[in-house]
């Protein structure tokens, strides 16, 4: 039983060792994302990288290998490389270049093909929007074992954790040729929390041209107001010289009604003014003095008639 005991610690204690070392050597993440590469980039023939994945396949050439290596052409030529991790990591302690050919240094094979760890620059981001540069780490460049000559590893350990999603390189080579395997990013924990979409630039500029579109759509509703106010001024102003058309209108409606009155009653007057100022100029008879002679003299007949009967 005591042995079986034994067995069992110095086997835990072996697995905590294992768990240990693999914990401080951390994880390497870049393979669990994507990156590209930004701006134009010139590739030797049988060492491009069209579909950007030898950088993360896992494979660390001992020599510069077709389709294993990558080499990166131009004289001064500066080589931007954006990752995106798929997800927001808190404790990113290193970066490493893998299986770098560093002739120029060396002073062999030509000299043609170089990697400047000095000028490398870090950026870090973890909403892919807005970055900061790290310069805090140390530079170990190590020869590689059983490799062809001049193969170098580029390790570079920040000072401090750094949070990021979004990783920005940029590397540069001092001659001809720049040429390497392979680079990872290495997490502590290799635990990363949910991603975050970045911002592109191209929804930017969408934003603010539909943006821009809102504000003339704005102005042009204004306008369409303004000319509303206006035509609604035209029309009020129309409507008052119209009302005013027409009070003018029943003015001389009215003026025009008093005066055929006046001329009405003028008229009326003046045929009887005129019979009565024509009977007394002619020096005609009243009727009316006719009439009652007509009756005296009727009356006077009847009389004359009766008497002379009383006298028969």
């Amino acid at each position: 039983m005591k042995k079986v005991f034994s067995i069992a610690l110095s086997l835990l204690m072996l697995i905590s060792c294992f768990a240990l070392s693999v914990s401080a050597e951390g994880v390497n993440v870049a393979p669990n994302g994507t990156y590209s590469y930004e701006g134009d980039v010139a590739f030797k023939d049988g060492n491009s990288d069209d579909l950007n994945e030898l950088l993360v396949d896992g494979i660390v050439p001992t020599t510069e290998t077709p389709f294993e290596t990558i080499a990166f052409t131009g004289s001064g030529a500066v080589v931007t490389l954006n990752f995106d991790l798929g997800a927001c990591y808190n404790d990113i302690t290193d970066i490493n270049f893998l299986g770098v050919c560093d002739s120029y240094t060396d002073e062999t094979s030509g000299k043609n093909r170089g990697f400047s760890g000095e000028k490398t620059m870090f950026y870090f981001s973890t909403d892919g929007s807005d970055y900061t540069r790290s310069k805090d780490f140390t530079m170990e460049r190590v020869a590689m074992t059983d490799a062809a000559e001049s193969m170098y590893n580029f390790c570079f350990k920040f000072d401090s954790d750094l949070s990021a999603q979004y990783v920005k390189i940029i590397m540069y080579s001092p001659v001809y040729i720049l040429s390497l395997g392979e680079i990872e990013i290495i997490s502590t924990s290799g635990e990363g929390s949910a991603p975050v979409a970045p911002e592109s630039s191209e929804e930017i500029v969408d934003e603010s041209v539909a943006e821009g579109e809102s504000t003339d759509e704005s102005v042009a509703e204004g306008e369409s107001t303004d000319e509303s106010v206006a035509e609604g001024e035209s029309v009020a102003e129309g409507e008052s010289t119209d009302a005013s058309a027409d009070e003018s209108a029943e003015a001389s409606a009215d003026e025009s009604a008093a005066a055929s009155t006046e001329e009405s009653k003028e008229a009326s007057k003046a045929p009887t003014s005129s019979s009565a100022d024509k009977t007394d100029n002619e020096g005609g008879i009243n009727p009316v003095v006719i009439i009652i002679i007509i009756v005296a003299v009727i009356a006077v007949a009847a009389v004359v008639v009766i008497v002379m009967k009383k006298r028969k």
